[in-house]
């Protein structure tokens, strides 16, 4: 790796973060594209987050991701919100862009990205759980043009659920439909139109587990 007086910084920001591979992924991107840069992890105490985004223009850095606790707690030390992290209400990624710093969530495009094959703009999309990793797909669906979106939670979270669907509705009108997870027949029936089907709670990593009840039948093309 070439460090002189041009490599600009970047890093990861969270605590913890020490045990994160980011920087080796990140620095070897560095190194293949010849970017003259070098990425290191930086775990703050909360009282430090400011002044940690203030160093981002201070220094020129290209700029830095976030994870837990700071992708809430970041957005009211930046300048400008991209569309999706708007949306989300969470950024995992600041871009200095000459000084001004832009907050991004490039989680739901990460993952629409890992279905080459598939576009969400005009289909029909059946979306289990509405933790972190939901909203941000929710958000880029709805952002992408999806057609249809029914999301299913367990019936002790509805309630806590509802205000973020109304809050996308009423900044995109986009309508989401919400339903109880223990509703089976609704659950059949919503998987039965969809075109894709996400699971985005923690059941299910192990491998083996599934959120859907074994009585549901599966489209053979879903």
């Amino acid at each position: 790796m070439k460090l002189d007086g041009y490599t600009r910084l970047a890093a990861v920001v969270a605590n913890p973060i020490k045990h994160s591979i980011s920087p080796f992924i990140h620095n070897s991107a560095f190194e293949a594209t010849a970017t003259n840069g070098a990425y290191v992890a930086w775990e703050i105490e909360a009282g430090d987050l400011e002044v940690t985004v203030a160093n981002i223009r201070r220094y020129q850095m290209f700029g830095i991701n976030l994870s837990m606790p700071y992708k809430e707690q970041v957005i009211p030390y930046l300048d400008e919100l991209s569309d999706e992290a708007r949306l989300i209400g969470a950024v995992n990624t600041v871009v200095n862009e000459n000084g001004n710093l832009i907050g991004y969530n490039t989680d739901g495009k990460g993952f629409f990205k890992s279905l080459p094959s598939f576009t969400i703009t005009g289909n029909k999309m059946t979306l289990l759980g509405a933790g972190g990793a939901a909203k941000s797909i929710l958000a880029q669906a709805i952002l992408d043009g999806v057609s249809q979106i029914s999301v299913f939670v367990r019936s002790v979270s509805m309630e806590k659920t509802r205000p973020y669907l109304d809050k996308l509705q009423e900044q995109t009108g986009f309508k989401v439909d919400l339903y109880a997870l223990e509703y089976v027949s609704e659950l059949q029936a919503r998987i039965a139109e969809s075109d894709l089907l996400v699971n985005a709670t923690s059941v299910g990593m192990d491998g083996q587990s599934s959120p859907v009840p074994t009585s549901i039948v599966l489209p053979e093309d879903l």
